[in-house]
């Protein structure tokens, strides 16, 4: 009976550790205001709002992050970039900050973002269409 509860306990422990949550910091985005429930999306069309949320499941270490959204030019041979928004925020949670933009021209952008004591290394980027 011992080897049975002990074995069924390892499985369970294992399970546990291998298939954990992520804790990965992510940017997700959509058409309508996020939340939990939001499901999300990376299409959308001209002069509408675009609603984002950067998500840090482990907690932001610095109360003060730098946001990056860029448009790729996917007909260049290099795919050159030309910035469309830099801003500087700061956080009022923990874990996540939530706000939108509205883009006018179609094309492929990328949002990135840092904490402000370290520019050179990105916490997440996510891409996301204009159409």
């Amino acid at each position: 009976m011992k080897r049975i509860l002990l074995s069924f306990l390892s499985l369970v422990l294992c399970v546990f550790l291998l298939t954990g949550c992520s804790d990965k910091p992510f940017i997700v985005f959509n058409s309508e205001p996020i939340t939990p429930e939001s499901q999300y999306q990376y299409t959308f069309p001209v002069s509408k709002r675009i609603y984002y949320a950067v998500v840090m499941p482990k907690g932001f270490k610095d109360k003060v992050i730098k946001i990056q959204v860029f448009k790729k030019d996917e007909t260049s041979d290099f795919w050159g970039y030309s910035y469309v928004t830099n801003r500087t925020v700061e956080l009022q949670h923990d874990k996540f900050y939530r706000d939108y933009m509205v883009l006018h021209q179609t094309g492929r952008y990328a949002m990135q973002v840092f904490y402000l004591s370290n520019l050179h290394k990105p916490l997440m980027v996510a891409d996301f269409w204009v159409r």
